[in-house]
């Protein structure tokens, strides 16, 4: 998972903290890589943001399978990983 934010942005300090649950409730199940879009233009163009927070979900394979615009709570999370097959059991 990707999250594509800022620190500066309400909905991405919520983000932020659902993410640090999601971690300690995951392990090492989900990777989950926070990207600072605004230190980061490589990477918002890469992964076209055009709304902040952005959460991109990447296959193991390296491809983008799902994307998600505003906040989206970890259960919402979980529940897109595990519609792929990969259960996160805290």
């Amino acid at each position: 998972l990707v999250e594509l934010g800022s620190t500066n942005c309400a909905s991405c300090k919520a983000m932020h903290e659902e993410l640090a649950r999601l971690r300690d409730e995951c392990g090492d199940q989900l990777e989950v890589t926070e990207i600072e879009v605004w230190h980061d233009e490589a990477a918002r163009e890469r992964y076209k943001v055009q709304v902040i927070p952005t959460q991109v979900f990447v296959a193991a394979s390296g491809g983008e399978c799902d994307r998600h615009a505003g906040f989206l709570a970890r259960a919402e999370i979980r529940q897109r990983f595990a519609s792929r097959g990969v259960e996160c059991r805290p």
